[in-house]
């Protein structure tokens, strides 16, 4: 499995910004008795796409446009992503839903489904069953420095 540092440009101070997290697509196909947010390796979490610039990236680094990512309902009935300490982070305000779909709608986990727009295609948020038959993720870890070493899948 093939992860990457994600990157970003920064228009304020106009350079390229790398931060501490690396992502990786895995294609899953069976049945499961986990959610799909707990299938990545190591208790990792599946991507938190909370801004336009991960969402983007996915789409022009990996060239991917059909994925779930790391978005569920918990036992609260919020929508929450996992951080990488295993506590969630509230949804916040970057949702790109696909029309006719937003936060009360049927479904417990989020997949991006390829929607094209103006003859490009860009992935829209769908809430969907959290046990697929098959999807393709993407998984998220810290990156590795020399504090953090066991990241040997990098």
């Amino acid at each position: 499995m093939f992860f990457d540092q994600f990157k970003g440009f920064n228009p304020q101070t106009n350079r390229w910004e790398r931060y501490a997290e690396c992502y990786g697509p895995i294609a899953y196909g069976g049945q499961t008795l986990n959610p799909i947010y707990q299938m990545c390796f190591n208790n990792d979490p599946l991507i938190a796409l909370t801004s336009a610039q991960k969402h983007d990236w996915i789409r022009d680094h990996w060239k991917r446009y059909d994925y779930y990512i790391g978005l569920y309902r918990n036992d609260n009935g919020d929508w929450v992503w996992t951080d990488f300490d295993g506590s969630e982070i509230p949804l916040g305000n970057y949702q790109p839903c696909a029309p006719g779909y937003d936060a009360s709608s049927d479904g417990d986990c989020v997949h991006a489904n390829a929607t094209s727009v103006d003859n490009t295609t860009i992935s829209l948020w769908v809430p969907s069953t959290c046990y697929p038959t098959w999807s393709q993720l993407f998984c998220g870890t810290l990156g590795c420095d020399a504090n953090r070493t066991d990241c040997a899948y990098l």
